[in-house]
């Protein structure tokens, strides 16, 4: 008993050590943070090369446990639009999901719903899932800012953007 409670303090202490040598305090982060995107900014032809970084940045924010829940939410969201732009929906997805998961009551769900039925039918065209989702939207804030364009989404589900111009011409 005594050789595993002697482990276990020096395991800990260990990773204590390890954890504040490393230099990840949410400061650190921060900074790390703005100058990424700060270069993404900059440079529109390289930007992409700056995503998987920024992405591994803001996940680190958000898993640190000192880091602010509304600062961690805007992460969230950015890394769902960011990971969609190099095209990693699934990850997208993930980050969507994280804030309806383990943030349901912040003011930025319906935002994080949206994006999440948005990518299902935009980008993976999962169009069942998508509608899902949408109706979801539409069912739980049917007063937010993104409810007419869900509307719009779900009544041209599936519809090509010639279908959609032919169906606006005739009206």
């Amino acid at each position: 008993m005594k050789k595993k409670l002697i482990f276990l303090l020096a395991l800990s202490s260990t990773l204590i050590f390890t954890f504040c040598k490393s230099g990840t305090d949410v400061n650190s982060i921060v900074e790390a943070i703005t100058a990424l995107e700060n270069e993404y900014g900059a440079d529109p032809g390289n930007a992409r090369s700056k995503i998987n970084p920024l992405l591994v940045k803001y996940e680190e924010y958000v898993a640190h446990p000192e880091g602010d829940e509304k600062t961690k939410i805007d992460y969230l969201l950015r890394a769902g639009e960011m990971a969609a732009l190099v095209e990693q929906y699934g990850k997208s997805l993930g980050y969507y999901e994280q804030i309806l998961t383990e943030y349901p009551n912040s003011e930025k769900v319906a935002t994080a719903l949206f994006m999440k039925g948005y990518t299902l039918d935009d980008k993976l065209k999962k169009l069942d899932d998508a509608k899902a989702v949408y109706e979801e939207f539409l069912a739980k804030y049917p007063e937010d800012e993104f409810a007419d364009d869900t509307k719009f989404l779900l009544e041209n589900l599936g519809k090509s953007e010639e279908e959609i111009i032919k169906q606006f011409e005739s009206k």
